[in-house]
């Protein structure tokens, strides 16, 4: 959750519950994160707190923190020397299924498999 407190002015604290498991605790500070650097606002006027923003802000601020997480440039080596999904993930500090997700959204491993392709012919 981030907190938008009275004062400093243009400060946000993030909140983030510390006994769920450090990849989920990446995830969602990323998260929270991404909200701040993509300059989102709440949708209540409240100095504190508030988890209320927009759908189209919610999945850019998803999109910018797996990008944050796991770069393209991370999910195209991990595709590329076919390192389990389990290993990446604790490799990166991330769920598996943030990898998995990451690997096939980016496109790394359409790209890894054209490129074994290429080499096998």
């Amino acid at each position: 959750m981030t907190i938008f407190p009275a004062w400093p002015k243009h400060h946000r604290l993030v909140i983030f519950n510390d006994a769920n498991s450090d990849a989920r605790q990446n995830s969602d500070v990323a998260h929270e994160l991404a909200h701040g650097l993509l300059l989102h606002e709440p949708k209540c006027p409240i100095v504190n707190g508030c988890r209320d923003y927009s759908s189209a802000d919610e999945e850019e601020a998803a999109w910018l923190s797996g990008c944050l997480l796991v770069p393209r440039e991370a999910a195209l080596v991990v595709a590329m020397n076919q390192t389990p999904m389990g290993v990446a993930a604790i490799e990166y500090g991330v769920s598996t299924q943030m990898m998995t997700y990451r690997v096939n959204s980016t496109g790394a491993r359409r790209q890894a498999e054209a490129s074994r392709r290429r080499r096998g012919a």
